[in-house]
């Protein structure tokens, strides 16, 4: 693991709470510009008796592994790509710092406008994270003060260089204000095979005997697959599903006639009373497919005792 800008590594010390860090990790690298806060960070590891923690006193932008091992599994900011002046070569020094199965976590401050990230199809994180034209005026000026620079280019080269896994925009509530900031998991954006792209796409065409070693049915593509190649024709990260290893995750897709099968005409409430009244309404046959919003998932279950073919079960808690 390596943590840039980790200062007095008090972060490390906390993972403690989580995951055993003297036994969980074989080598773990804070890496940071401050002489001052890097002596806290040692005493600090050097109390906790951490033999694996080492911290290096380092310009982000040059900092490597030894060749032995000369990537890393799992590499986090935490409030401290904001405060790196020239992040073009950090970021860039990650592709190759990181294993192509491993991590970035990024925790830090933002301000956004949605005219910057609304066309795009790979970052993921849309919801809550437009800031007003006063916020962005306000909280930029302000960490400015302390030279943290709030510019959403930093936050864009990231999604742009990595594949997005999660993105989440929330606000800290301090003292009445509303501070943005982002938490973001990314990984390599060639971190998708293609094996795995067809077989998404198999399971979102509902072709699930589809043969991973023939030449694809050009005829019935999903979105998302369609997607996928216009986004590696431009050398863009693929949208975020791809990267998390959700196959359920798939885009609607209207023009296919399994998904207008109801012509608009088809509408019925879920209900928990009895579900024995959904049997006797839906009449389900061998080879039907169903939608249900899983809920507690009685429902499913008594789905389940029609025998279908297959029942796509959703839910967003």
């Amino acid at each position: 693991m390596t943590q840039f800008g980790g200062g007095t590594g008090w972060n490390i010390e906390q993972m403690a709470n989580f995951v055993p860090v003297a036994e969980f990790f074989a080598a773990v690298y804070l890496v940071d510009l401050s002489p001052s806060l890097c002596n806290i960070a040692r005493n600090r590891f050097n109390r906790l008796g951490w033999k694996n923690v080492h911290v290096v006193c380092e310009d982000a932008r040059s900092f490597r592994l030894s060749y032995e091992k000369a990537s890393a599994e799992l590499i986090t900011f935490s409030y401290a790509l904001s405060m790196i002046p020239n992040y073009y070569p950090v970021i860039d020094s990650m592709t190759t710092l990181l294993k192509p199965e491993g991590l970035i976590g990024v925790c830090d401050f933002y301000v956004q406008s949605e005219v910057d990230y609304r066309s795009r199809n790979y970052g993921g994180g849309a919801f809550n994270r437009h800031c007003t034209w006063l916020s962005r005026i306000f909280w930029r000026t302000w960490f400015e003060i302390d030279r943290v620079n709030l510019d959403p280019a930093r936050r864009d080269y990231l999604e742009y260089r990595f594949g997005t896994v999660l993105s989440i925009n929330a606000r800290n509530h301090i003292l009445g204000v509303r501070i943005p900031y982002y938490l973001w998991v990314g990984c390599s954006k060639d971190a998708v095979p293609s094996q795995k792209m067809r077989a998404l796409n198999a399971a979102a065409t509902q072709n699930l005997n589809h043969d991973l070693e023939q030449p694809l049915d050009l005829t019935l593509q999903s979105k998302a697959y369609e997607c996928a190649f216009v986004n590696l024709s431009s050398r863009l990260p693929l949208p975020a599903s791809w990267y998390q290893n959700r196959s359920w995750r798939i885009y609607y897709n209207e023009q296919l006639q399994k998904h207008t099968r109801f012509n608009n005409e088809y509408i019925y409430a879920f209900t928990w009373e009895d579900s024995r009244f959904d049997s006797r309404l839906l009449k389900i046959q061998p080879n039907d497919v169903v939608l249900a919003i899983t809920s507690a998932g009685d429902n499913i279950l008594s789905l389940a005792l029609d025998r279908p073919k297959c029942i796509h079960a959703v839910d967003l808690k």
